[in-house]
């Protein structure tokens, strides 16, 4: 079957139309904040090493935040290892991300609750909050640091999509 210069050119056009309608499709089907929300990852960061009784600095960080507004959350640790002194401000973008209460609700476990003030909102990468702590621990312990409870929310109040990685330590 011999194809005429016309049908090649038809046949050209409905491939071009097929191929323009299916690359359009990401941005029909789903917004670019969407696919920002689910590549949201909040973690630990932690020194690999620390002595017994050295107090050290840690810090939970976030990744690729878009439109935050609120958080809240449970650091969770052995306290016979790890003890929790102090819980200062993260940044994100130049914007401070201030504490509104941090508590301890059991040995092991405090809660953090943030809030930017009034509506606003922050995107992008950075520090919800620094952390000071002191290894209890005897040398050769590994104290692992989870997060638990953690919830983002943008300034409407709807949850932002996020993983949540804990890390460890190991005292020396």
């Amino acid at each position: 079957m011999v194809l005429t210069d016309l049908k090649k050119l038809k046949l050209i056009a409905i491939v071009l139309t097929i191929s323009l309608v299916f690359t359009s499709l990401p941005g029909f089907l789903w917004t670019e904040k969407e696919v920002m929300a689910a590549e949201t990852n909040v973690s630990i960061t932690l020194p690999a090493t620390v002595k017994c009784n050295e107090i050290f600095n840690g810090a939970v960080v976030i990744d690729q935040v878009d439109s935050l507004n609120a958080c809240n959350y449970d650091i969770v640790f052995d306290s016979s290892l790890l003890e929790v002194l102090d819980v200062t401000p993260g940044n994100i973008a130049e914007q401070d991300i201030p504490v509104g209460n941090w508590q301890d609700m059991e040995p092991g476990r405090i809660r953090i609750i943030q809030d930017l003030p009034g509506v606003e909102s922050v995107s992008g990468s950075g520090t919800l909050v620094n952390l000071t702590i002191r290894a209890k621990g005897l040398a050769g312990t590994t104290a692992s640091i989870s997060l638990e409870n953690g919830t983002l929310s943008n300034a409407n109040a709807d949850e932002i999509s996020a993983s949540w990685t804990g890390a460890s330590t190991t005292i020396i």
